[in-house]
């Protein structure tokens, strides 16, 4: 894992920012370069997809990926943003398989699509559920609106 930050910096560009924190690195990519930076990272010993979440930021989704190299338990948040008019990105799952499920959640709760997924449908709500609940201007009487103030 050494010079990974400066190695992952020359791999990202301008097409992203690399931050290291307590020993755990931080990047920050475009969408456009979401699977090549992935595929990189997975050759750099990153094999174990831990999980992935988004944030609706209200103008944007932000996605955050978990990712652990083995070897030295070194860990990996990739961060990148998708239009929340049309959330679509590439999916990872033909990086690593683990992804499967996560992405869907995603695509469940979020309406992120993610494109090339091998079977992307809903995995926790009925395939006849209208909305993605867990953006912020989900409105729907069977659930309990969540306060604003957090």
């Amino acid at each position: 894992m050494k010079d990974l930050k400066n190695k992952a910096a020359k791999k990202l560009g301008k097409s992203g920012k690399v931050e290291v924190k307590d020993g755990d690195f931080y990047f920050f990519v475009d969408k456009e370069a979401l699977l090549s930076f992935a595929s990189w990272l997975k050759e750099q010993g990153f094999i174990y997809f831990s999980f992935l979440t988004a944030i609706d930021w209200k103008d944007k989704i932000e996605l955050v990926y978990h990712l652990v190299e083995l070897d030295f338990n070194t860990k990996a948040f990739v961060k990148t943003l998708v239009e929340r008019r049309k959330p679509e990105i590439d999916s990872v799952v033909s990086i690593w398989r683990g992804a499967d499920w996560p992405e869907r959640e995603v695509y469940d709760l979020f309406g992120v699509s993610f494109k090339g997924h091998p079977n992307l449908k809903r995995l926790l709500l009925p395939d006849d559920w209208e909305g993605h609940p867990l953006l912020k201007d989900y409105r729907d009487k069977r659930v309990v609106k969540r306060p604003d103030y957090f």
